[in-house]
């Protein structure tokens, strides 16, 4: 019984450190650049959702990089309608970045020593 009480503490404690991580920025051209955010809950993807805005033969571009829910990856970018323009949004989603490795090995640290003292 100690040993599995021991093994779901270690688990919990490894599943803490290993939170989604996704570049968070805001550009008024094709790309930008942000430092790693950690993801709130339900927020399971990293999301790149690029705009480009055609007003009257000028085209501007926006994008943004942020926490994304993975359940909105495949449904299709919300339209605005432009009276003398148009508009063309796309959103690509990826896993995210993992957790460098020093933020976890503490907590596998503390878990194994807590199962030790357990045993």
């Amino acid at each position: 019984m100690k040993t599995f009480l021991g093994l779901v503490l270690v688990s919990v404690l490894l599943r803490t450190g290993a939170s989604l991580q996704c570049e968070t920025c805001i550009g008024i051209n094709k790309s930008c650049n942000g430092p790693q955010t950690t993801c709130e809950g339900g927020l399971d993807a990293c999301a790149t959702i690029t705009s480009e805005v055609t007003i009257r033969g000028v085209t501007g571009f926006s994008v943004v990089k942020s926490c994304y829910a993975k359940s909105h990856c495949s449904s299709p970018p919300p339209s605005v309608d432009l009276s003398e323009g148009t508009t063309n949004t796309k959103i690509e989603c990826t896993s995210g970045a993992a957790p460098p490795m020093a933020s976890i090995l503490p907590l596998a640290f503390s878990g194994l020593l807590l199962m030790k003292l357990l045993l």
